[in-house]
C-alpha cells in the first residue's frame, strides 16, 4: 500500500519522509526527498502561475513526458526498501498532489498512461484509486447539473481505466489491489440507484460496441 497510514498531519509526514530520504546515502530516497520538498510545491506554483501549461500532456508548455516521469518515481516509491511506511504514504500523497495540478481531461490521461505502462499491483490500484477518488464526485456534480445523458465522456473514461486496469500481465506483490481498485468502482456504479448511474452502466454491458463487458 503506497498511501500509508491515514489521519496523520501531511505535514509533519512529509517532513518526516524528507528527513528520512536525507539521512539515506541511497539516491532513490534522496530523489524522493528532492521531490517532496522542492519538486512537487514547485509544480503546484507553476499550476496557478501558468494553467495552460498544465492542460494537456503534450504542447509546447509542456516539453515534458509527465506520464513516464509520475510512472517512474511511483515504481521508485514501491521498490525502494528502508523507508517508514508514513514517510512512504508522504511521498505518495506528494506524487499524487502533483499529479493533480493538471487539468481533468490530461489528469486522466495521464492516470491511463501509468496504468497502461506499470505492470505493479500497488502502483495501478493506487492510481486507480486516484481516479475514482476524482471521477466519481464529477459524474454526482455533472448529472446534478445536466442530467445523466451529458456524461459521455466520463462514462468513456469509465470505460477506458477499466479496460486498462483489467487487461495485461501484472506483478503481484501486495495481493490483488488492483482487482479491488477496479471492483471498487464497479461498485460505485453498479449500487447507484440515479439515472446518471443508468447510463454509466450501458457501458458496462455486454457486446455493446466500445464498451467493457464486465
Amino acid at each position: 500500500d503506497l498511501s500509508g497510514p491515514l489521519g496523520e498531519d501531511p505535514a509533519a509526514a512529509a517532513s518526516s519522509a524528507a528527513a528520512t530520504a536525507r539521512r539515506s546515502p541511497k539516491y532513490a530516497q534522496r530523489g524522493l526527498a528532492l521531490l517532496v520538498e522542492s519538486a512537487a510545491p514547485m509544480l503546484l506554483l507553476a499550476s496557478k502561475q501558468s494553467p495552460q501549461a498544465f492542460a494537456t500532456l503534450s504542447s509546447s508548455l509542456c516539453r515534458w513526458h509527465p506520464g513516464r516521469v509520475f510512472r517512474k518515481l511511483l515504481e521508485s516509491l514501491a521498490s525502494t526498501p528502508d523507508i517508514e511506511q508514513d514517510a512512504r504514504g508522504a511521498a505518495f500523497r506528494a506524487i499524487s498532489g502533483a499529479m493533480k495540478v493538471f487539468q481533468w481531461t490530461a489528469r486522466c490521461q495521464l492516470y491511463l498512461d501509468v496504468i497502461n505502462a506499470s505492470k505493479v499491483d500497488a502502483i495501478i490500484s493506487a492510481v486507480v484509486t486516484l481516479f475514482k477518488d476524482d471521477w466519481w464526485p464529477r459524474v454526482v456534480s455533472q448529472a446534478d447539473t445536466e442530467g445523466g445523458s451529458a456524461l459521455a465522456e466520463e462514462r468513456s473514461q469509465l470505460v477506458q481505466v477499466l479496460s486498462a486496469t483489467l487487461s495485461g500481465e501484472v506483478q503481484i506483490i501486495d495481493g490483488m489491489d488492483t482487482l479491488t481498485a477496479a471492483l471498487n468502482i464497479a461498485r460505485l456504479v453498479a449500487l447507484a440507484k440515479t439515472p446518471a448511474a443508468a447510463f454509466l452502466r450501458e457501458g458496462l454491458r455486454r457486446n455493446a460496441p466500445g464498451n467493457i463487458d464486465l
